[in-house]
């Protein structure tokens, strides 16, 4: 998939305007998701423990 995969943009949208909403970060929208539809998605860091990827 990619953004311009069909419905891609609606969900970016969507996403985008509930961590505004929530004053959180993209990501931490994205992993709320996953844990809620326990979709079994793993994001791990890069970096130091304690800091995300998407920070």
């Amino acid at each position: 998939m990619s953004k311009n995969s069909e419905g891609m943009a609606v969900a970016i949208a969507a996403v985008e305007s509930v961590a505004k909403a929530n004053k959180v970060k993209v990501a931490d929208v994205i992993r709320a998701i996953a844990k809620i539809k326990r979709a079994g998605l793993k994001i791990e860091s890069t970096r130091e423990p304690g800091h995300y990827f998407y920070d």
